[in-house]
């Protein structure tokens, strides 16, 4: 039995299908199933057929089949089970509460699937707003907003961040932060301390760059960056492992689920 959230978000979404383009095809309290043409770049017209379903209060979407989209590709931000990944529910989820809420949810699935003609063009996603998955979104957050503090947000929005396992000292393990492959700051684990806080500060602010312990409370954004990107790819490769058995989709030239030839 349909709730009257569920027959509210679904009339919602109806009332508002034609706004971008979408023909509704059919539709119950519950369901709807549309046409919605994209159109590329080079002026062609790409027809996605969708299917649309409330339950619980919970908004799902996938192609009725498999035509345009692959069945499953954490790359491509397409769940087990075809429905489409569009945001992070906890940061910018879209609630249907509004017509002007509806118009929003369309907005987004065009623009995804816009993103999609283009993913399967470049293989690879093609903009930098691509989020983490699982539970290692949150900490993905949490690393943008301290990357931002010391003017590296878009080295790590392009991927160019990374923390590896250093070796040990005083205070236990060391963590590694790469930029571009190369070291530039190492944390005590443990204890969540920048192994050198004489060293410059990463923030290259100054002239000269003022050392980390005098440069604010850089040397503690620092520590907390590289807590949270350790654990985003803790949770990363866990949600990977979950799905080792399944077969890459072969639409993206870099995916972890590729099995070397």
């Amino acid at each position: 039995m349909s709730t009257t959230t569920d027959r509210s978000t679904i009339e919602s979404l109806r009332n508002r299908a034609s706004e971008v383009g979408a023909l509704v095809l059919s539709s119950t309290d519950t369901q709807l199933e549309v046409s919605l043409s994209i159109l590329r770049t080079s002026g062609a017209v790409v027809p996605f057929a969708l299917h649309i379903e409330c339950r619980k209060g919970l908004l799902t979407v996938h192609e009725v089949r498999s035509r345009h989209l692959p069945e499953f590709c954490p790359e491509r931000h397409i769940n087990d089970g075809g429905t489409f990944c569009l945001y992070w529910k906890p940061l910018d989820g879209i609630e249907i509460d509004s017509a002007e809420a509806a118009t929003e949810w369309w907005s987004t699935v065009v623009a995804f699937l816009r993103l999609q003609l283009r993913a399967a063009k470049l293989r690879r996603w093609p903009n930098r707003r691509g989020r983490a998955h699982g539970n290692a979104a949150q900490y993905q957050h949490a690393a943008e907003g301290f990357a931002r503090q010391l003017g590296l947000e878009d080295d790590l929005l392009e991927g160019g961040l990374r923390v590896v396992k250093g070796g040990r000292g005083a205070f236990g393990r060391a963590l590694r932060l790469l930029r571009r492959g190369h070291k530039i700051l190492s944390v005590w684990q443990e204890v969540s301390r920048v192994v050198t806080v004489r060293r410059p500060c990463i923030c290259g602010q100054g002239d000269p760059p003022k050392a980390m312990i005098c440069c604010g409370d850089h040397a503690a954004v620092a520590s907390q960056l590289v807590s949270s990107i350790d654990k985003m790819q803790q949770l990363e490769a866990a949600f990977m492992d979950m799905y080792a058995d399944r077969q890459c989709c072969g639409t993206m030239d870099e995916c972890p689920l590729k099995t070397e030839a």
